[in-house]
């Protein structure tokens, strides 16, 4: 039990990276590439 909540708890850490990734680049591709570190 104790390792399924460890590997649910990669997979929540996983996709909020993705979902934190994606608005960024979304963000940055409309506002053109002013600053690719934002």
């Amino acid at each position: 039990m104790d390792c399924l909540r460890r590997v649910l708890w990669v997979l929540r850490l996983a996709v909020a990276v993705r979902v934190v990734y994606g608005v960024r680049f979304g963000v940055w591709c409309l506002l053109g590439p002013v600053d690719p570190r934002f």
